[in-house]
């Protein structure tokens, strides 16, 4: 499984979809989620190191994104 659909297969069970992910030539990945009704977006770089840090990494997106979301629908 790649590290994208292991991202997106952990939103989706949080209730996201990831809409889009780019793999930035210049070391910095970026993504938008959904939750339905409004969007997150986020980027983090050293992208070679999602292969060893897969599973930190995504952690971290999850948490950008609930963050996101937590301040869009106060």
């Amino acid at each position: 499984m790649s590290f994208e659909e292991k991202l997106s297969a952990k939103l989706k069970g949080l209730g996201y979809t990831l809409i889009s992910f780019e793999v930035g030539v210049d070391g910095c990945d970026r993504g938008k989620v959904t939750d339905g009704s409004d969007y997150a977006y986020f980027a983090y770089h050293f992208a070679a190191s999602k292969i060893t840090y897969g599973d930190f990494i995504i952690n971290k997106i999850i948490a950008c994104v609930k963050e996101q979301f937590k301040l869009t629908h106060k």
